[in-house]
């Protein structure tokens, strides 16, 4: 009955130990945020080829960031970056917007506005663009996102 007894104890120990070695064996995922980033506006804007007196001449540009991660972001910052020059088109505001911080699972919108400078000597002026973005966790060089 003893010797039994002995076994049965050292099967429980033994069963026992494999699940706590499995159960620790097993990886946890990391929390952690993770940012996307797409434009949300037309990527042409422009003056009125027949008469560039008429019409609006500034432009609501935006980009919208999503934290698809399972943690909060903090601090996250979105800069309107000029891959090109043109006297004509510029921003007409803060090029850097940024929020404290944007909850896991949401989405948030950064506007600028870019004003185009009325010159009937225009012909398609052009100037290329990127949105990057940054926050207190995702840290180094901000990530280009290009349009047309």
């Amino acid at each position: 009955m003893t010797d039994r007894l002995a076994r049965s104890l050292m099967s429980i120990i033994g069963i026992t130990a494999l699940i706590w070695s499995s159960i620790w064996q097993i990886p946890l995922a990391a929390a952690a945020a993770s940012l996307t980033i797409s434009p949300i506006t037309w990527d042409v804007i422009g003056l009125d080829s027949n008469k560039v007196t008429d019409g609006p001449d500034t432009f609501m540009v935006g980009t919208r960031v999503c934290n698809t991660g399972n943690m909060d972001a903090t601090n996250v910052v979105s800069n309107f970056v000029w891959d090109s020059a043109n006297t004509y088109i510029n921003l007409s505001g803060a090029s850097s917007l940024s929020i404290a911080a944007l909850t896991a699972g949401t989405c948030t919108d950064f506007y600028y506005n870019v004003l185009i400078t009325r010159n009937s000597c225009l012909t398609k002026p052009q100037r290329g663009d990127d949105y990057q973005w940054r926050d207190d966790c995702c840290r180094g060089p901000d990530v280009p996102v290009c349009r047309q």
